[in-house]
Formats: structure tokens, C-alpha cells, sequence
């Protein structure tokens, strides 16, 4: 069967309909360019704020974390202002009762078996002695400040505590006998008084050595 041509009408529709549709053909491939470069645009756009956003979630930890590091020297400072002013107001009474306080520790620390104020006397380990001395001393200045007025210690409460310390060592050194001489004057009595040499003498009298001397053979 043979189609059927198409007719002068037809042919002249499809003439005019051509320009038509090239130019919306034109125009739709101009719409598609257009998206494509906007497409590529916000692409773009979009990785150059992801990096934007990545650098500020950086600098944000960053930031935090500096502003940690600053809030713990802010701190570290207030305590430390805080101790110089706690250090500063102070007084010479309250350095003496840390002192005393120290002291009485480091005492502790030395097992005594007696008070600090007895460790004192010259029969007491030498460690032990030292430290009840100094305790005597710092009481000394206390009472003296106490004594005195307008924070100037007392220097006749102070004289008068320091002088009996000082009659205390001097009561004691004398009450000490001379336990060396009198062994060796009772030694030179013994030894005075033997006169024959037949006679043994002890190796040793009252812990000290004596020349040993045997009696003699007929």
C-alpha cells in the first residue's frame, strides 16, 4: 500500500511549527547549560564551605581548648594571690605559732617517751634536747610579743624567760658529778696503797684497765 503524501496544508503547518520548535529546542538546551553551570556553582560553593566549616570547627577546638589552658591559669593565679595574700597579712605571732607548730611535729617524729618541755633536761638524747630548746625559745618570744604593745615584743619578759633557760643549763651542768675524776682518784687511792709486789692486781677496776702485775716467784 502506498502512504498517503501529506497535503499542502501539512506541509505548510510543519514549515511554521520547525522555527518553533528549534527555538524551544534552542532555549531548552540554554535552560539545561544554565543548570549545569548553577549545579556546578553550588557544587563548588557547597566544597568551599565544607572547608570553610571544617577550619571553624578547628579553630572553635582550638579555642576551647586555649580557653581551658586560660581559665586554669586564671585559677592558678587566684590561688596563688590568694596564699600571698593569706602570707601577707600575717603577723609575727601567727609565723611563731607555725613555727611552734613545726616544731612540736618534728618532735613527734623523734618517738620521744617524754613532753617536749621535758626533753629539755641534759639527760636526753641530743636530737630531742635541740628541738625542746628551740620550743623554749619560740615561747620565749611569744609571750614577749604578747607582753609588749603596738607589736614590739617585751625585752624584759624576754631577758627574764631567755635567763631562766640559760640558770636552767647552768643548775643542771653543776648538779652533774665528775664521775672520771672520781674514778681516777679512787684508782690512784688502790694503786697508792699497794706496795707489794706479790700482790695480783684486777685486769680492770670499775671499768678502767690497770696494768696487770703478777706476783713475784721466790
Amino acid at each position: 500500500m502506498r502512504t498517503a503524501e501529506p497535503g499542502p496544508f501539512r506541509s505548510e503547518l510543519l514549515q511554521k511549527a520547525m522555527p518553533e520548535f528549534n527555538l524551544l529546542f534552542f532555549i531548552a538546551v540554554q535552560l539545561a547549560v544554565v543548570l549545569l553551570i548553577i549545579c556546578g556553582f553550588l557544587i563548588y560553593h557547597m566544597g568551599r564551605q565544607r572547608g570553610l566549616i571544617k577550619k571553624l570547627e578547628e579553630k572553635i577546638i582550638d579555642l576551647r581548648e586555649s580557653l581551658s589552658v586560660s581559665r586554669a591559669d586564671v585559677k592558678s593565679a587566684q590561688q596563688e594571690l590568694s596564699s600571698q595574700q593569706q602570707t601577707m597579712t600575717k603577723d609575727f605571732v601567727e609565723y611563731l605559732d607555725d613555727e611552734i607548730d613545726s616544731t612540736v611535729e618534728y618532735h613527734q617524729q623523734l618517738n620521744p617517751t617524754q613532753d617536749i618541755v621535758l626533753d629539755i633536761a641534759l639527760d636526753s638524747p641530743i636530737e630531742r634536747q635541740a628541738t625542746a630548746l628551740r620550743y623554749a625559745f619560740l615561747i620565749a618570744e611569744k609571750e614577749a610579743r604578747y607582753a609588749g604593745e603596738e607589736g614590739v615584743s617585751s625585752w624584759q619578759v624576754l631577758q627574764t624567760k631567755l635567763q631562766q633557760i640559760v640558770q636552767f643549763y647552768e643548775t643542771a651542768a653543776a648538779a652533774v658529778p665528775e664521775s672520771g675524776n672520781d674514778e681516777l682518784d679512787k684508782l690512784e687511792e688502790i694503786l697508792g696503797s699497794v706496795t707489794d709486789p706479790d700482790i695480783e692486781l684486777p685486769a680492770t677496776i670499775n671499768g678502767m684497765e690497770t696494768e696487770e702485775r703478777k706476783p713475784q716467784d721466790s
